[in-house]
């Protein structure tokens, strides 16, 4: 079990001014079996309205407008996370589960996918989805390797395996369509992981009840270094922020994550610190 303090800031910009701005929002933490949220503030810049609200797969999500012209948005949450305190997480929907079989367009197999699965990977014999999925993490970390600028956030599963590298997102499609190609429901994962840089994705699979956390990237199972904030079939259901508006220009984004455990002497400091 650790406390860790994080920070999550977005920063939008427009080469000329746009108006009539909606968004959504998906990048506030929650509370779960596995991580108490026991601070956390969140900042939009220009302030304009939103409400706060849950989709359906339980993310918290803030919907929000901007009606002023404006050359730039930004976003920032900071707070602190009590991590580890559970191994596993209840499933909350059992009927649902079946949702999270079905194959996207984003984990859909093609050839080179299915070649792996029916040739390379052996856990016809397990019986525990959890081994079953534990086994395909093992193997994908002798398959695959982690790269930037290879891939984007339109490529698939399949693309990525083709190229034999990849990110975070793709390591976790990969493992996604692995996982229900062997039968077993499984979820994609966005959040925070200690240390500095930007978001990351890891994958749940359910068994027996429970969703247990695997992060094939970092070839690890997830215990105190994560800090989770949404999951869903795939990327698409976990995208941080979306947005129309009024206006033509060009865009760039910047995004800084940074997420440190504190000691007895911080915590003690960051008592101070408030919130709300």
């Amino acid at each position: 079990m650790k406390t860790l303090q994080f920070t999550y800031e977005m920063r939008t910009g427009f080469d000329t001014s746009i108006w009539d701005h909606h968004y959504t929002l998906k990048c506030i933490p929650q509370s779960s079996e596995r991580q108490r949220i026991e601070q956390c503030k969140f900042t939009i810049e220009p302030a304009g309205s939103f409400e706060r609200s849950e989709d359906s797969f339980r993310n918290a999500v803030i919907f929000g407008s901007i009606q002023d012209a404006h050359d730039s948005f930004a976003v920032s949450v900071c707070g602190r996370a009590v991590t580890g305190l559970a191994q596993r997480e209840t499933v909350r929907d059992p009927g649902r589960l079946g949702s999270f079989l079905v194959q996207s367009s984003y984990t859909a197999p093609g050839d080179g996918l299915k070649h792996y699965f029916d040739t390379r990977l052996s856990i016809c014999r397990m019986e525990r989805p959890y081994d079953k999925a534990l086994s395909i993490m093992e193997n994908l970390e002798k398959e695959f390797r982690y790269c930037q600028g290879v891939t984007n956030v339109a490529t698939t599963a399949e693309e990525a395996w083709n190229l034999g590298c990849g990110v975070c997102q793709d390591w976790c499609h990969i493992m996604l369509g692995l996982c229900r190609m062997a039968g077993i429901p499984c979820r994609y994962v966005v959040g925070m992981l200690t240390g500095e840089g930007y978001s990351h994705a890891w994958v749940e699979i359910a068994d027996g009840g429970y969703w247990y956390a695997l992060d094939p990237t970092n070839h690890m199972i997830v215990e105190d270094e994560h800090i989770k904030i949404s999951s869903g079939r795939d990327y698409h259901d976990c995208i941080v922020t979306k947005g129309i508006f009024q206006g033509s220009c060009c865009q760039t984004q910047q995004v800084r994550v940074a997420v440190e455990a504190l000691t007895a002497e911080t915590n003690e400091k960051a008592e101070t610190i408030d919130y709300d």
